[in-house]
Formats: structure tokens, C-alpha cells, sequence
């Protein structure tokens, strides 16, 4: 036991813990009650060059939600708790807190695990800028080994530590609502210093074990500034306009559902989202689509988007038969209610009770950096990823501002040809010409000026489809084409757009050997089914699970050099332009970021090419692999985000 070990000891009246939530050794946790306590923390807290620092909120709102107290551990074993808005018992005073503690998050290494929570909640409620340096929640994930990343997963992969949960906590003490501050300091500190501690110890495994910083690791780090900022700030969503979209969505919905009522001659208690009663009618009054119905394992009709839209097509056939006529086509009408449904429930409503709960039009997402496989950024709570383009009229700008949106043009493409080395595509692409007229005039062998728009058509689904692994029945589904033509098309899709390029081949086989893919700047993608081998002895169904776990796993491997890679360039722009607007004094405010197109918000007193002037050199990647340039192009609007155009 250290020397500063045992000073630290006598320093605390609540020296020793009764229980002792990690097995293999004792732990020390104290509660920072008082100024002489603070004091001493002070003096601590000065010896580390990193220090674990975590948040304890009553809630994960960042509306209504404030911090409860925090804690800080600096070596393992080694706990301090500061109760700063408990109900009951005794907090240090905030004042007390900003004099002697508060600066070593500004001055250290601060250490956390999803350090995003505990920096955003920090800057709202002190407005202190943590320095936030490691985050072992971005370590797993970028390593990608663990099944989990949950701060409890790992203490008991690595360690074999069984940690206390905040929800038992919450049930012993019989408090609802996981309301934290109803809490005593007492019955919370042990729990709140467990948290950094083990953050503390599983980032010096990670050392010990050889992991070291790379690009991506920082980059992912420095994005905890922005997307805090981000969420932060907030969108703002026009309430009148979400009434007026609810008021003709409802009314529309209602128009199609009487109308598929009709059409099946369904009695009044029918329920359209009952898969098994619209099957029913369906059969009963259209029987020729039954040889048309793929069955799930239970014998129910697969009313997935995927199947309708198959059903669609099969039925189109038929309409003559019964005499209908194209705007009877019943899947057609199933699926167009279906997302007005969707809209309703998934977005209009929720928004709507936030906005009304709130009082505000502000509404508040969380974005996760790492969300999908591939890299690329995802948001919840709510999704503003994937919003329609309808309820994009109900997103504006607040008063004051405009919509600025900087997208990549064809990003994607523009990464494999740089990638896959096609150098007959350099000039065509570095000119900034239509990539998929230039593949439907090589796809057709017709002139460029020649291509028609259904060329064009066909030759875009090509390119995203097989891009990302589409095989040649998919493909006939979604042209409504013969297997045998989707075939074709692969085949002079490869030899003539890709330029017979072993590209594709090489990463398999790269997934193949190792176990993973990797993007353009390293991050690793895990592929746990890509080295599947069908055995002699395997049975039918064992093989056929088999090759479908692998294919989704070839189909990973060509998917995410690509779209992972896209995920990175936007990741490493988004950081720049944070960097850039701390010492700027244009007020210009990133607010969301879609997949490859970043919108801001930009005060009314600057002009739009002033703000593009400012930003596009940040996000634009010259000569990337040497070969092409990833180039950006902008648009804005000051009514709303459906507006830009």
C-alpha cells in the first residue's frame, strides 16, 4: 500500500467501505462534504496526470435533467464522491466545488466511459470545459472484441467483477422514477466511485495489454466537442406545422384504410395491422395471390416492406382479373398507409407530446459516433437520421438564422474509385460528371450524351446495389426484371464500370484471412461468420445457415471499406470544423450531421458564401488516394430543411 494511499486514508472520516463491491482487493471511497474535504481532494487530485471522472444526473434528459454529484478516481482502489444536489443528507456547496475541484477538470487528463454524457452535462450545468482526453467506451469499441461495451459487460470479461447497478441501488432504497437525488449521499457514493474506478482500471488493462491511440481513436475523441454541442443546442421543430401534417397524415391514412376496407368487402371490426386477418381477406378475395405469399416458419403471410413490395408487383398482374384498375392495386395502398402510419406514430405524435410537455420548440437529440458497424453516425431519442423528406418542412431554423447544408458529391463512389485503384474513372469523376450517367453509358455501351433516364435509372441501382453486395436475385426484384438479365448486368457492371478490378476480391479474401476489414484510416470491423466452412456431414439446414451468415458477412466486408470509410472523411471534417469555430467569430452552429451531409444553422448576418468560404475548405479532401478528390457542394434555405434545395 502507497504512502499517498494510506495519507488519503486519514485525510477522510469515512475512511474504510463495509462492502467491498470489487473481490479481488479492498477499496477505498470517501464522500467530499465539506470545505476542509475539498481542500484536501484539491491537493490529491493535483498529483495525477489522469484522473477518471464520471457524472451521476437524475435523469438522461438534457432538458430537465441535472447533475446530482460527480466522482473522480486517480488510481485504483481510490474513490472520491462530491454530493452536489441530493435532497437529503449533506452536498458541497457549488461555489466550494468551482473553487478547489472543478479546475482539475479543465487542467488534467480527464478519463471516462462515454465521456460525452458526463462533458455535456458538465458544460451545462458549470459551464466547464472538461479536457477530455480517453474514453474507454470509444477503446472497446474501435477494438471491436467484446460483445458488449457497457461498462459492466467489460469489468466482468476483463476482471471478473460482478458491480453494483444503479437500479438495485434505486430498489433498495425504494426510490421511483430513477430519480438519483432522492438518494443520500451515503446510500449513492460507494456505486458512483465504483464507476470510475473500474473505468480507471480497464483503461490500464487496455495499456498493459498494448493498446495504444491511433488516428481514428483521436478523432473520436475530439468529436465528443461537437456532437456535445450539438445536442446541446438542438433542433427546432415548427409545432403548428407538426398539427397541420398530423391533421392530413390522420385524414389520409383514414381515406386508404376505408378504401382497402372496401375493396375486401371487410366488416367494421376489421383491423388492418392484424397481419393474420388482412391475410385472411386478402385470400378470400383474391385467391390468385396465394401461389405469390412467401410464409414465415408459423405459416403467417410475411407482410414485410420487402415482401409488399414484391406482392405489389405480382398483383399489378392481376388487377384486369378482377376488375380493378391501377390505383386499386391494395399492396400499393396497404404500404402507402402503412407510412403515413408510421409517420404518425413514430414522429408526429412523439413530437408533438415533447414539444407540449416542453414548452419549447427545441427538441433534443443524442448522437452516437459509433452507432452502426460500418462507423457511420447514428442519432435516437430521437432519430433525426432517418426523417422523411415530408417532416423535413416542419424542421426551421430559429429566428435569426438559416439552414446551411454542406453534402459530399457522390462521396461513396467517388472512395471506391480511389480505393479500387480506377484509373479509368479518374478524369470523369475528378470533373465532377454525373457517376451514374458515366456507368449507364459504359453499363449500355452508349454515348454519355445518349443515355436515357431509364439507363441512368437502372444503372444507379446497380452501383448502390452491388456496391453493397446485392445479388442477382435481389436485383431482379427491385428492377422487376428476369434473373438472368440481373445476372448480365452484374456481370458488365464488373467488367466494364469496376474495369474487371480484383478489388472486391482482395478484401474478401483480406476478411477471410484475418477475421475483420478495416477502413481507408484503420477503424476494424469484427466479422465473426466470414471464415464459415459448409462440411461434408452438415445437414441441409445447418448449410444453408451457414452460407447465409457468411454472404452477410462478404456482403460487410465490401460494404464498410467503403461506406466506413465515408463515416471517417465526415468524422475527421466535423472535428475540423469544431476547431476552427472556437476561434472564429462567425456564429455559425453544426446541428446535424446526415450520413455525408452536414447542416448548420448561420446567423442572418452573414452572407451564404461567406460561411461556405469558411467551412468548405475544412470538409473537402483533395486527391484522396492520391487519385480523386472528395469535393463538397452546398445548398440553404431560410424557411425550413425541407426547403433546401
Amino acid at each position: 500500500m502507497s504512502r499517498r494511499f494510506l495519507m488519503q486514508q486519514l485525510l477522510f472520516d469515512n475512511a474504510i467501505s463495509e462492502e467491498v463491491w470489487f473481490r479481488k482487493e479492498g477499496c477505498n471511497y470517501h464522500i467530499v462534504d465539506n470545505e476542509r474535504k475539498a481542500k484536501r481532494l484539491s491537493e490529491i487530485l493535483e498529483t495525477y496526470s489522469v484522473i477518471a471522472y464520471d457524472v451521476e444526473t437524475d435523469g438522461i434528459n438534457i432538458q430537465n435533467s441535472k447533475i446530482v454529484g460527480v466522482s473522480f478516481c486517480g488510481e485504483p482502489g481510490l474513490g472520491f464522491y462530491i454530493p452536489l444536489k441530493h435532497k437529503f443528507g449533506n452536498n458541497l456547496d457549488e461555489t466550494i466545488f468551482k473553487k478547489y475541484i472543478a479546475k482539475y477538470l479543465e487542467k488534467k487528463d480527464i478519463l471516462g466511459h462515454n465521456l460525452k454524457f458526463d462533458y455535456k452535462f458538465t458544460l451545462k450545468d458549470f459551464n466547464i470545459n472538461i479536457r477530455c482526453k480517453h474514453d474507454t467506451l470509444v477503446i472497446a469499441k474501435l477494438l471491436d472484441i467484446f460483445d458488449s461495451c457497457k461498462l459492466k459487460h467489460l469489468g466482468k470479461t476483463i476482471f471478473d467483477f460482478n458491480v453494483v447497478e444503479l437500479g438495485d441501488i434505486l430498489v433498495k432504497y425504494n426510490i421511483k422514477y430513477n430519480k438519483v437525488s432522492m438518494l443520500k449521499p451515503e446510500e449513492l457514493y460507494e456505486y458512483c466511485c465504483q464507476d470510475t474506478d473500474l473505468t480507471l482500471r480497464i483503461f490500464e488493462y487496455f495499456k498493459e495489454t498494448g493498446w495504444e491511440p491511433n488516428y481514428m481513436y483521436n478523432v473520436e475523441v475530439d468529436l465528443i466537442y461537437p456532437l456535445a454541442k450539438m445536442e446541446l443546442r438542438g433542433v427546432r421543430v415548427c409545432y403548428k406545422k407538426l398539427v397541420s401534417l398530423k391533421k392530413e397524415y390522420k385524414e389520409k391514412a383514414d381515406e386508404i384504410y376505408n378504401k382497402i376496407k372496401k375493396l375486401l368487402g371487410a366488416g367494421d371490426n376489421f383491423n388492418i395491422n392484424s397481419g393474420e386477418q388482412f391475410g385472411e381477406l386478402i385470400l378470400a378475395r383474391f385467391p390468385d395471390m396465394k401461389r405469390y405469399f412467401s410464409y414465415t416458419q408459423t405459416r403467417s403471410i410475411c407482410f414485410d416492406d420487402y415482401h409488399i413490395n414484391k406482392y405489389k408487383i405480382r398483383f399489378a398482374d392481376l388487377l384486369s382479373n378482377y376488375g380493378l384498375s391501377e390505383d386499386d392495386n391494395i399492396f400499393e395502398l396497404y404500404s402507402k398507409r402503412k407510412k403515413l402510419y408510421s409517420l404518425l406514430t413514430k414522429y408526429i405524435i412523439p413530437w408533438l407530446k415533447i414539444i407540449e410537455d416542453s414548452k419549447s420548440e427545441i427538441i433534443y437529440t443524442n448522437f452516437n459516433s459509433l452507432g452502426a458497424g460500418t462507423g457511420r453516425m447514428s442519432s435516437n431519442d430521437p432519430n433525426f437520421q432517418n426523417v422523411t423528406e415530408s417532416m423535413r418542412y416542419a424542421i426551421m431554423p430559429r429566428k435569426g438564422y438559416y439552414f446551411l447544408s454542406m453534402d459530399y458529391d457522390q462521396m461513396e463512389y467517388r472512395i471506391l474509385v480511389g480505393m479500387a485503384k480506377l484509373s479509368h474513372l479518374y478524369d470523369s469523376v475528378n470533373c465532377g460528371e454525373d457517376v451514374h450517367k458515366v456507368a449507364a453509358s459504359l453499363l449500355f455501351d452508349t454515348p454519355l450524351d445518349e443515355v436515357t433516364k431509364q439507363q441512368r435509372k437502372i444503372s444507379k441501382t446497380c452501383n448502390f446495389g452491388i456496391l453493397y453486395g446485392m445479388g442477382e436475385h435481389k436485383l431482379a426484384d427491385t428492377l422487376n426484371i428476369k434473373v438472368e438479365k440481373a445476372r448480365e448486368l452484374i456481370k458488365n457492371h464488373k467488367e466494364r464500370f469496376l474495369g474487371n478490378t480484383k478489388w472486391f476480391d482482395r478484401v474478401i479474401k483480406f476478411a477471410e484471412e484475418n477475421g475483420y476489414i478495416l477502413t481507408a484510416f484503420g477503424r476494424k470491423r469484427r466479422l465473426d461468420n466470414i471464415k464459415l466452412v459448409v462440411m461434408p456431414d452438415d445437414d441441409d439446414e445447418l448449410a444453408s445457415e451457414k452460407r447465409k451468415l457468411y454472404f452477410a458477412d462478404v456482403r460487410k466486408a465490401i460494404n464498410t471499406p467503403i461506406q466506413g470509410t465515408s463515416a471517417d472523411i465526415m468524422k475527421i471534417a466535423l472535428r475540423n470544423v469544431d476547431e476552427k469555430l472556437r476561434t472564429s467569430d462567425m456564429d455559425i452552429r453544426p446541428i446535424l450531421v446526415i450520413h455525408d451531409e452536414l447542416i448548420c444553422e448561420v446567423s442572418t448576418k452573414y452572407e451564404v458564401e461567406k460561411a461556405v468560404g469558411l467551412l468548405r475548405p475544412l470538409l473537402e479532401f483533395k486527391k484522396f488516394k492520391e487519385a480523386v478528390d472528395l469535393t463538397v457542394d452546398y445548398n440553404y434555405s431560410y424557411s425550413s430543411w425541407g426547403d433546401i434545395k
